[in-house]
């Protein structure tokens, strides 16, 4: 309450805001003088040690557009005034904290020193000269922002350079005395760093993928677990094996060393947890009693207790000398996939299957905070050495931070791919945390930030369109919920939930008329929602498998669907839901999954005709039929030369079909019936392809992280070119439409839960267009791609290599960098000409260049996408 009432002293309420009995009677001049008063807080206390103070006003903000341009002039102000930087600096975090979007602003020689814009979005604003101290840039939308010449000592970005390793990561780990991280690859492989200069210092081998990993407390060894059943305990001096743990029958999940050192537990499939001598190998007693796989395992502080957690929803106490079971808790929140016990032996934290995180109290078994955020599996929880926080990893991409006494979110990290493992330093200023990629990502847990809870879908966006009109976007996610967007601003509107996630949900796509949406599930069932009401509409049953693939038909009548069945459905919603296979994948048929596909899974890819009388139907085997609707007759039919479809779009006209192969895009002739030219984009399979209206352009995902812009070039000869390429994207673009109002704008939805906003606005002489993000929402990454740190004065050489993997261009020094930083170990080096993942630009003038062409010039294509240079 007094944050309330302090708050109302910084802008004092207006006649039309005044909404209750507290708010203090207006003013005639309040609209206009109170906040540009010196006299005002806002430049007599610093409101950046206000947490509470800065949410109140940003919440005015959104409410009150006269506060916000007030807050607005404070900011411009302080280019000339360096008194009013405080004041400034409180603005700024207000207004990014309100969710105000800065793209393309000035903030040339603008002071707001200690400023939080942690989550912001600044495409190419213009921040040359500007006074940046001590800022936090976390997880900051930067992409092509100038910052030369700017004031960036003490600046903060969230996380530190990432370290790129061979493999996949499974596991990870910090040796008591912190100066060593252990890494579990994919195959089996243990790699150890050295966490100064990242240097590798040893590696072992397991038979398969390593599943957990732990140091001894003295640090000379190491025990992991593998998916080949076995455990084995290592010598770190050498990486030789000293011990080799036979006797689960299944994976083992997860292991752990004893206070003392002498001991080591092991939790497997097999059902069992085991407890063996560290020095002889042997088994010390074999504890059954759950009735489900054991997820996880970990001695008490004072070593006298293992506990353990299963698939079985409890967690189970043994003693640790003679085996016998003790406490054994049932778990209302079901699945226990992880837990950690505090340094003081007082609280475990649990994580669950679903998601859910709790810490109970050990000794009065009684519920402590309830840590809120993950939306998916939570895979691991730890407790800092000090016991201060949480850390957990999740199935949601999200590495997170809480105050483990009161439960207080800190930290949200947003990764690229399911979050697998996290480990805190000795410190407990940096977390490490591996995900589905071979990034190890380093994370800096001081920089915490406003911008953790942003509204928006909590799992993969599979569908997003445009009202008639383009004044609304909806989107719809396999969180169950379809959600309206403002398409102009980005501001949250209706949510629609539609599914209940009883089952897993695997595709979801919205009819052309935006009244109905479709699901498909694990079950093989496709659920109709109508949107206005929020009922449920006719089931559609007939799968027999996961459904992978919908499209509804643009008069609305016809849904096909794809499943792992291996059949395609076609269902008249004229005749109630009336459905049939189409077409069936032949029993012998090559299926095998390709890693580069979108939906691995799915063996078919399906697009109606714009007037709704044919269905093109691609499969894995690289055939693509075109059947009539009507009759369900084939009416042409071509067969790619060891190419998959990964995807399928007619053009507007309906004369042509552009089908996603691996790396390209193949467009057929329609009329002619015969495929033509083949336009080179990537090495993976390009998904999803969407024309423009005018069906001059092509946006499509590049099958990995990022979206790229075609141009047609001729429409005589039919011939295409990549014009631009977007970064940005923790995870792949799943989702993209056109606004049938706006010119050259689009919208995208990604598996990293985003929605965003693209608006094509100019090209260079070359051809090479600049795109800009109208808005994202969800955006949570770091995108430094084409921005400029040229001459900044006071950046550090750790948060410079940061920028520039991320794809920053530092035109004076980023070649002497490279050159002069021998100590970078396995972090990735400078301008390598590495596509990160979160928003190198760049283009392909030949169609036929290959891979080695391609990163070779980077650099130069960085700069000319942009249309800078």
């Amino acid at each position: 309450m007094l944050e309330y009432f302090f708050s109302c002293t910084v802008v004092g309420p207006s006649a039309t805001e005044r909404t209750d009995e507290y708010s203090p009677e207006p003013t005639s001049d309040a609209s206009e003088a109170q906040v540009l008063n010196p006299d005002c807080p806002l430049f007599t206390h610093n409101l950046l040690r206000e947490p509470a103070i800065i949410q109140f006003l940003s919440e005015r903000v959104q409410k009150n557009p006269v506060f916000k341009d007030q807050l607005l002039e404070v900011v411009e102000r302080s280019k000339a005034d360096a008194s009013i930087a405080t004041a400034a600096a409180s603005a700024m975090t207000i207004l990014v904290r309100a969710g105000v979007i800065f793209h393309r602003y000035d903030f040339r020689g603008v002071r707001i020193p200690g400023a939080d814009l942690s989550g912001g979005q600044f495409d190419s604003a213009q921040f040359q000269g500007a006074n940046l101290t001590n800022v936090n840039l976390g997880m900051t939308w930067l992409r092509n922002a100038d910052f030369s010449n700017a004031q960036m000592d003490g600046v903060q970005f969230g996380e530190l350079p990432y370290l790129e390793v061979e493999e996949y990561a499974y596991a990870c780990c910090h040796s008591p005395d912190g100066k060593t991280l252990a890494l579990g690859l994919t195959g089996g492989r243990i790699e150890l760093y050295d966490t100064e200069t990242w240097e590798k210092t040893g590696q072992a081998k397991h038979g398969r993928d390593i599943t957990s990993l732990a140091y001894s407390p003295d640090g000379q060894r190491l025990v992991s677990g593998s998916e080949d059943n076995i455990v084995r305990v290592w010598d770190c001096a050498n990486s030789d094996p000293i011990f080799l743990l036979d006797g689960h029958t299944k994976e083992v999940e997860s292991v752990a060393f004893s206070p003392c050192g002498k001991k080591v537990a092991s939790a497997s499939q097999d059902e069992t947890v085991r407890l063996w001598d560290s020095t002889t190998g042997e088994v010390l007693h074999v504890l059954r009693g759950h009735e489900d796989f054991v997820n996880c395992v970990r001695f008490t502080p004072d070593g006298r207790q293992l506990v353990s957690g299963s698939v079985d929803d409890t967690i189970r106490f043994w003693d640790v000398e003679t085996g016998a079971a003790g406490e054994v808790w049932e778990m209302d929140e079901g699945t226990v996939i992880c837990l950690a016990i505090s340094p003081d032996g007082r609280q475990v934290v649990i994580g669950h299957g679903n998601g859910a995180i709790r810490v109970w109290s050990i000794a009065t078994r009684s519920a402590g905070p309830v840590l809120l955020g993950n939306t998916q599996e939570t895979r691991c929880v730890i407790f800092s050495a000090d016991g201060q926080r949480i850390a957990s990893a999740g199935y949601d991409s999200t590495a997170r931070v809480w105050d483990s006494t009161t439960g207080t979110p800190i930290s949200v990290f947003n990764s690229t791919g399911l979050v697998y493992d996290v480990s805190f330093s000795l410190d407990g200023r940096n977390l490490v945390s591996v995900d589905a990629s071979i990034e190890i990502r380093l994370w800096d847990t001081r920089s915490s930030g406003y911008s953790m809870g942003q509204l928006g879908h909590c799992d993969t966006v599979r569908s997003v369109a445009y009202q008639p009109s383009g004044q609304f976007i909806l989107s719809g996610s396999n969180d169950g919920t379809v959600r309206q967007w403002d398409a102009l601003t980005g501001a949250a509107g209706s949510i629609s939930v539609i599914k209940d996630l009883a089952d897993t949900l695997y595709s979801i796509t919205l009819s052309p008329d935006l009244n109905k949406a479709a699901t498909g599930s694990d079950d093989g069932f496709i659920e109709i929602w109508d949107l206005r009401s929020n009922e449920r509409g006719p089931d559609l049953e007939g799968h027999t498998d996961d459904v992978m693939e919908l499209a509804f038909s643009p008069c609305n009548g016809w849904i096909a669907s794809a499943s792992e069945d291996k059949t395609v459905r076609l269902w008249d919603m004229r005749n109630g839901g009336q459905g049939q296979v189409l077409c069936e994948m032949p029993a012998d048929s090559d299926t095998e999954e390709d890693d580069s596909s979108a939906d691995s899974d799915n063996p078919f890819e399906l697009a109606f005709s714009p007037t709704g009388s044919q269905l093109a139907v691609g499969d894995w085997n690289g055939t693509v039929n075109v059947y009539d609707i009507q009759t369900r007759a084939v009416l042409t039919t071509t067969t790619l030369d060891d190419d998959a479809v990964f995807s399928l779009a007619y053009s507007p006209n309906g004369q042509e079909l552009a089908i996603g192969i691996d790396g390209a895009i193949l467009f057929w002739d329609l009329q002619s019936k015969e495929p033509g030219d083949k336009l080179k984009l990537n090495d993976y399979g390009v998904h999803p392809i969407v024309y423009s209206p005018c069906g001059e352009w092509i946006a499509c995902g590049d099958g990995y992280c990022g979206l790229q812009l075609c141009r047609r070039q001729s429409s005589e000869k039919n011939t295409w070119r990549c014009v631009s390429v977007i970064k940005g994207f923790l995870m792949e673009v799943m989702a993209i439409a056109w606004n049938p109002v706006v010119p050259l704008e689009f919208v995208t939805g990604s598996q990293d839960r985003s929605i965003r906003v693209w608006r094509i606005s100019d090209s260079n002489d070359d051809g090479v267009v600049s795109v800009e993000m109208v808005w994202g929402s969800n955006v949570g990454v770091l995108g430094a791609s084409g921005m400029r740190i040229d001459d900044v004065i006071g950046l550090d050489a750790e948060s410079r290599r940061l920028l520039i993997q991320r794809g920053a261009v530092d035109g004076n020094s980023v070649s002497k960098e490279n050159e002069s930083n021998p100590s970078s170990g396995g972090v990735v080096k400078a301008g390598d000409g590495k596509e990160s993942d979160d928003g190198e630009e760049e283009t392909d003038d030949d169609e036929e260049d290959t891979d080695d062409e391609e990163d070779d010039t980077d650099d130069e294509e960085e700069e000319t996408d942009d249309g800078e240079e």
